[in-house]
């Protein structure tokens, strides 16, 4: 099952680099709640939050590519350590384009249950401060 489980994170990365967002149905439970919400965020799906938030990146980043260095994975739980590396060609987050090349790094937990991902916690670099910074060159 974690060989399975690994399978299904990888895919994650992949569809994200792809921008092949529909394929999230085949491994995210459309059912299940974001659990990384706020208090004060409105309700949301994972899967809604998912195809948001990597639209989003995507946009921004047309050329955004992701390698993942390490999966571990025990039970029904996978942790991913990625890299993500795009050129800043579209508006992110309310910055303009700078054309500057921009390396995140990630790590991401997944709960998987019956083949789909139920639960996710992640954290990544933040790139704004970096982006920022070149517009006042």
């Amino acid at each position: 099952m974690t060989e399975e489980n690994k399978a299904i994170a990888r895919r994650v990365y992949e569809i994200v680099s792809t921008g092949e967002f529909d394929g999230a149905e085949e491994i995210v439970d459309p059912s299940v709640s974001d659990n990384e919400l706020l208090p004060d965020d409105p309700p949301a799906k994972l899967i809604d939050t998912f195809k948001e938030t990597f639209a989003e990146a995507r946009e921004g980043f047309p050329d955004l590519s992701i390698v993942v260095e390490d999966v571990m994975a025990e039970g029904d739980r996978v942790a991913a350590r990625v890299v993500m590396r795009g050129t800043h060609r579209g508006e992110f987050q309310g910055i303009a384009p700078t054309g500057k090349r921009v390396e995140v790094k990630a790590i991401d937990m997944f709960r998987i249950s019956g083949g789909k991902i139920v639960e996710h916690w992640g954290h990544a670099d933040d790139p704004t401060g970096f982006l920022r910074q070149s517009q006042c060159s």
